[in-house]
């Protein structure tokens, strides 16, 4: 019986040669990933057998907490008048309030933030996931699914795994543009860090959905259905912050590190919803 080579994220070989390396083959053993070189890139297979080939993440948005910020306007197909679902990666730099995502006006619509160090989330009543703090400098994949009305079900999961389950009140709003990065009331509690993978669906995806999407902590192409993620279809809003095909820094060339954000494609719905970088948003190579 024949052994895989080993490694690890950090020392996973970047220099294989394009005509003879390929094939090669590793056991990436703090990802559970089996790489393959393709001879252009590796191709990752996960532990759930979710393949990625070719799906670069090189940049993330980097906010500085004071007024940076993505808006991507107001439109309806973000309204969310029923079920829904929100996913991010997002690191914050301090332990205060950050917001991730945001559609609200006071008691209405849609709030996702790090708040005080924990993941919260705002339709009216604060809301906390989990008991213990989130840590600055570390990535986190943050996910809430609500089934609307008066007396939904809202859940939120860390990492792709469930940490708490509320009945809560959704009403839909219709008079705030969709914010990344920025709270409606202005710049107080802007993002202090990094956003990355933003992903919005007119429907509740399930525990094993999200448990997918998360992929051991390696984004996946969530316009395309990938093992047991089927909601592709629901996909409303879309944002890979630098990596998106349409995405451009401020002089409309390709983004490159450090370069101030000119538009991030909504990939769900392009065109309609794109976001626009403000208050000096950066494209940074800091990535889940």
């Amino acid at each position: 019986m024949s052994t895989l080579n080993t490694t690890t994220v950090a020392t996973r070989p970047t220099t294989l040669n394009n005509t003879t390396d390929v094939g090669k083959s590793y056991f990436e053993t703090d990802s559970n990933k089996i790489l393959v070189w393709d001879g252009t890139g590796w191709n990752e297979w996960n532990k759930d057998l979710i393949v990625s080939p070719g799906f670069d993440n090189n940049y993330s948005l980097q906010l500085d907490g004071t007024d940076d910020h993505l808006d991507c306007g107001n439109d309806s197909a973000l309204n969310l008048t029923s079920g829904f679902t929100i996913n991010c990666f997002a690191r914050q730099n301090d332990t205060g309030i950050n917001t991730i995502v945001q559609r609200r006006s006071g008691a209405n619509g849609y709030q996702v933030a790090f708040v005080n160090g924990n993941f919260g989330y705002n339709g009216g009543t604060d809301r906390t996931f989990g008991s213990s703090g989130y840590t600055s400098t570390a990535w986190y994949m943050l996910t809430v699914t609500h089934t609307g009305g008066t007396s939904g079900t809202l859940k939120g999961y860390v990492n792709g795994s469930l940490v708490n389950t509320f009945t809560d009140t959704y009403t839909s709003v219709t008079t705030q543009n969709f914010y990344i990065g920025k709270n409606y009331a202005g710049n107080a509690y802007s993002h202090n860090g990094y956003i990355d993978e933003v992903g919005v669906w007119s429907s509740v995806l399930s525990a094993t959905e999200i448990s997918t999407i998360y992929n051991t902590g390696s984004p996946i192409d969530l316009t395309s259905d990938a093992g047991n993620y089927t909601s592709s279809s629901d996909l409303v809003g879309y944002w890979r912050m630098g990596d998106g095909s349409g995405d451009t820094d401020s002089s409309g060339g390709a983004p490159g590190n450090g370069d101030s954000v000119g538009t991030v494609k909504n990939l769900a719905n392009p065109g309609t919803h794109d976001g626009t970088g403000n208050g000096g948003a950066l494209y940074s190579t800091t990535v889940v």
